[in-house]
């Protein structure tokens, strides 16, 4: 029904909500997982609706491991674009800590998952772009733009995604600061994934903030790779 949802949300949100408190992992897991499909229908209204979940949400985010803290995380992850600017900005500075232990994670829906959070949080206003640089950039980039991450098949596109969302916030030419250097890399199949970010990063904002310095670098790595 999508946002037809929004007047029974409230209802919704009630009949389910004690299922984050349950004794069984699967029904933690089953009803993050709900609240999460209910917060992606409603989007951009409906936070009222999830005031009394938010709680338990983060207690379970501090406690749970795993599977049942993919879920919540995701739950969590669509509820915040619903907040407004300040709530969002204090929620994104809990979550961040969590984020960035689980980008070392191995497991694939695990990083699809903290990959979409990423991009989540840092599109919205309360989320100020000194935070993003100092808290969350260096560690993004040290353990997501590594071969081995950057050429997983399932998660390269949310990655491409949650990079392109990073430099909305930030600025193209920090990002593609970054990115540069890894053009000559010997990878050929790593070299089209930056070069996809790279098009992504440039079709959203131009080049204006790229300076003469990096144009040439720029250039210089874009032959390189073709």
């Amino acid at each position: 029904m999508g946002c037809a949802v929004l007047p029974h949300l409230k209802n919704l949100v009630d009949i389910i909500e004690h299922g984050l408190k349950d004794e069984e992992q699967k029904v933690r897991t089953i009803t993050a997982l709900a609240l999460s499909a209910l917060a992606e229908a409603a989007n951009p209204y409906g936070i009222e609706a999830f005031d009394s979940v938010l709680v338990p949400l983060m207690d379970g985010i501090s406690m749970y491991r795993g599977k049942a803290l993919a879920a919540f995380l995701k739950a969590i992850g669509f509820i915040i674009p619903l907040m407004d600017s300040e709530h969002a900005g204090e929620f994104t500075k809990f979550l961040t800590p969590v984020l960035i232990r689980e980008f070392t994670t191995n497991d694939d829906e695990m990083k699809k998952i903290v990959l979409k959070v990423v991009k989540q949080a840092v599109a919205t206003d309360g989320v100020k772009v000194t935070y993003v640089k100092d808290e969350i950039i260096p560690e993004f980039f040290a353990n997501f733009w590594v071969r081995r991450n950057a050429l997983d098949k399932k998660n390269y596109k949310q990655l491409i995604d949650t990079t392109a969302e990073i430099a909305m916030k930030v600025g193209g030419a920090e990002i593609i600061k970054m990115l540069e250097p890894e053009l000559k890399d010997e990878n050929e199949a790593y070299r089209k994934i930056l070069m996809e970010t790279l098009e992504k990063i440039i079709a959203n904002q131009g080049v204006a903030d790229i300076n003469a310095l990096l144009e040439e670098k720029l250039m210089d790595g874009i032959l390189f790779c073709f």
